[in-house]
């Protein structure tokens, strides 16, 4: 799959229990892969045409589910940010001062966009077992003031009240006025007292591990040359090592 976190993002809503192999091709990505794409291809073809379960190899991705009060519920790859004082259909990028409550399933310091706002200060990767809570304040109100990359060649400060672990399961509620935005882009707008659950939990789409699934590969003898006589497909190998 070729595309950002807002492409992976809608075919894991159209397809939540997908096989995943996303591959960069947006701006601001946290979820595709940076990953030579002939490799790509091997893997997930291998993956494609049974030679390979992806069990042990495509393990499940996080998410931030959403339940919003009286709505249908929603989700977030990467990133949900809570904002105040902003609107639905702005292109534009996030202006520190409307942010609210970010929380994110993984906190990438390496990044762009929103994961680095917490990645600079409490990281969170794809294997890890929790997300972050990124709470932010007025400039008046104090909090560590945070310089990270927002967009390609683009930095913001942010005044940041606290960065912290978020545990699998533990709930954030957010309340309105406000506007949601799901990784980077403004979806969905809260009443004024109207509430939204925002919930890290590994229920996401499977995603291909492609180093793993050519290492399993190698150990089998997949990519010898077999012999006319062997359908490939009958469960010979060919061969493997050690």
């Amino acid at each position: 799959m070729l595309g950002g976190d807002g492409t992976s993002r809608a075919v894991t809503k159209a397809w939540p229990d997908a096989v995943l192999m996303p591959l960069s091709t947006g701006t601001n990505n946290v979820f595709p892969l940076w990953i030579e794409p002939t490799i790509a291809g091997l893997a997930a073809g291998l993956i494609a045409a049974g030679r390979i379960a992806p069990d042990g190899v495509a393990p499940r991705a996080k998410v931030v589910h959403l339940d919003i009060e009286g709505e249908a519920p929603d989700l977030a790859l990467v990133d949900a940010l809570f904002l105040q004082g902003d609107r639905i259909g702005n292109l534009g990028p996030f202006e520190p001062q409307f942010m609210k409550t970010l929380v994110l399933t993984r906190a990438e310091p390496d990044a762009v966009g929103m994961s680095p706002l917490g990645g600079l200060l409490c990281p969170a990767g794809f294997a890890d077992d929790w997300g972050v809570r990124v709470d932010f304040c007025g400039h008046d109100e104090g909090g560590q003031l945070l310089r990270a990359p927002v967009s390609p060649g683009l930095f913001r400060s942010a005044h940041v009240r606290g960065a912290t672990r978020l545990p699998l399961g533990t709930p954030t509620f957010v309340e309105g006025p406000g506007i949601l935005a799901f990784d980077g882009d403004r979806e969905r707008a809260l009443a004024p007292g109207q509430r939204a659950t925002l919930t890290v939990t590994r229920t996401g789409p499977r995603v291909i591990d492609p180093r793993a699934v050519l290492r399993l590969a190698a150990e089998q003898g997949l990519m010898l040359e077999l012999p006319h006589w062997i359908d490939p497909y009958d469960g010979g190998t060919g061969g493997g090592c050690c």
